[in-house]
């Protein structure tokens, strides 16, 4: 059965079929009706990313066929109802789905605001700047994947991954980035400080076959562990400069229940949640979550920055660069403003490049090579970004991909460094 030949009658009835068995087997279904296995799991990945989108194209499509297939004489109105029905069933289910998300989001906060607030300043910031050039610092943490286990086998030697792993990865992460601020604040003014967490700090269960195989912390230790990291590097990197500005964004990883939860984005915005009343008692940290998956906002250097996951567009050649670009210019269009530089994770790619006067950066990760990536074959790199510039520079002014791998130098050699 050729390509072509698959209806929208096709694509109708499998997702219906998925809506009233979300284990269906796509080999079983397969064998049964003729379809290739590679075709069912892209109609299944569409119907999940966006079921809402999905379900009323299919729709639409299918009613468009029936009716061009029903001769002049045929009646179609009973096949037009039923699957009206069934539309209408669909997005009553979409919004109890919803409702219930911002059940379990309201919950979380009321038992948030009953407890004290969070982590304590620890020292005072250290200020230094007379007559200095000003630059505003960025940095991008992303796919952090805080619970995967990746075992060398799995990656040809290339790369293994656990909660050890990531912790020590985490630390070099501060201290690399607390010794560059030191450098380059030899020269320049750095009084803020802006940390893009643009999303699968988590990695999360049951977002893919065969998961429960490879993570290392429940979901529950997962959110208890990270929230905690995240909240202590953030407060110490606000020793650091005079003004810390945490832009919180939600990835594809960060869902309760995978996929089949259909309730995209909850976990991460609840873990946001409990971060941003960690460090509620930090009087020099702001926090702003961008449930929407996509941030823009104006810095202070006056450049506008645009921020996401990731996994909003698709690429040609498994190259981000190529669907990326396209992504960038279409929210230009949308938002009616130029943007100066857009980030975004997902891709575990460390990568800049400039387009219509725009720096598009795509980060890194923390676990390095795994058996997708492998697969994929993409590498995998674990870094993360640390940039900087200065208002009335369209160029940023120096940036950094930061090697996790690598320890940095201990604490005698960083005090002799600052």
């Amino acid at each position: 059965m050729s390509r072509a030949k698959y209806s929208a009658k096709d694509r109708l009835k499998f997702h219906l079929a998925l809506s009233n068995a979300p284990d269906l087997s796509i080999p079983v279904y397969s064998s049964e009706h003729r379809v290739p296995t590679g075709t069912l799991y892209r109609w299944r990945k569409e119907a999940r990313d966006a079921p809402a989108t999905v379900a009323a194209t299919v729709l639409e499509a299918a009613i468009t066929e029936a009716a061009a297939e029903a001769g002049p004489e045929e009646d179609t109105s009973g096949q037009v109802r039923l699957l009206l029905d069934r539309n209408v069933a669909l997005e009553s289910q979409v919004m109890r789905l919803r409702d219930q998300r911002e059940i379990i989001r309201e919950a979380t906060r009321s038992c948030l605001a009953a407890l004290e607030p969070g982590m304590p300043r620890l020292t005072e910031v250290r200020a230094d700047t007379t007559g200095k050039c000003a630059e505003v610092a960025h940095t991008i943490w992303s796919d952090w994947h805080i619970g995967e286990k990746v075992r060398g086998a799995d990656t040809n030697g290339l790369g293994k991954f656990n909660w050890d792993i990531c912790q020590a990865r985490m630390d070099t992460l501060f201290l690399k980035t607390q010794l560059l601020l030191d450098f380059h604040r030899k020269y320049a003014k750095i009084e803020d400080l802006y940390i893009n967490v643009l999303g699968d700090i988590w990695t999360g269960e049951g977002i893919f076959h065969k998961q429960a195989h490879r993570i290392d912390l429940t979901l529950r230790r997962q959110f208890h562990l990270g929230v905690r990291r995240v909240s202590e590097l953030v407060r110490d990197l606000a020793c650091e400069v005079e003004r810390v500005h945490v832009h919180l964004v939600p990835g594809n990883h960060d869902q309760p229940l995978g996929h089949r939860g259909d309730l995209a984005d909850d976990a991460s915005l609840i873990g946001y949640d409990q971060i941003e009343h960690e460090l509620s008692g930090i009087p020099n940290v702001d926090i702003q979550t961008w449930e929407s998956s996509i941030a823009e906002y104006q810095d202070a250097a006056g450049k506008w920055i645009l921020a996401a996951h990731g996994n909003q567009f698709k690429t040609t050649l498994r190259v981000p660069m190529y669907g990326y670009g396209r992504w960038v210019g279409e929210q230009m269009e949308h938002f009616g403003r130029h943007f100066n530089c857009s980030m975004i994770g997902h891709w575990h790619s460390p990568t800049v490049a400039r387009r219509e006067r725009c720096w598009m950066f795509v980060n890194g990760c923390l676990p390095g090579p795994t058996e997708y990536s492998h697969k994929m074959g993409r590498g995998g790199t674990p870094g993360q970004w640390l940039f900087a510039h200065a208002d009335g520079v369209e160029s940023p002014a120096w940036m950094r991909n930061i090697d996790v791998t690598v320890g940095a130098p201990p604490p005698d050699r960083a005090a002799e460094a600052a």
